[in-house]
């Protein structure tokens, strides 16, 4: 959706001062990273140290490039996921 609609963030930024997520929609958002990170570690997938916080700038990192257009945003994807990875 970021790509497709790379003026969103600024547009949410303008009008919120942030596009930080907040509030419930920030903790949802850390439940289900948590979850994702907890399965892939039980199956041996991801580094044991992984942590919430490692997606949050992840995502955050992934925002960036997108509405910088820094560069491919899946390559960003790629090598982010291989570094958590074991």
């Amino acid at each position: 959706m970021l790509s497709a609609e790379r003026g969103l963030s600024a547009s949410i930024e303008a009008a919120f001062g942030s596009t930080e997520p907040t509030g419930e929609g920030r903790a949802e958002a850390e439940r289900a990273a948590g979850r994702l990170l907890a399965r892939a570690k039980a199956e041996g997938t991801v580094c044991p140290d992984a942590e919430v916080g490692d997606v949050v700038m992840i995502v955050c990192g992934l925002v960036a490039v997108i509405r910088n257009d820094a560069g491919d945003w899946r390559r960003y994807v790629r090598n982010a996921c291989a570094g958590l990875r074991l």
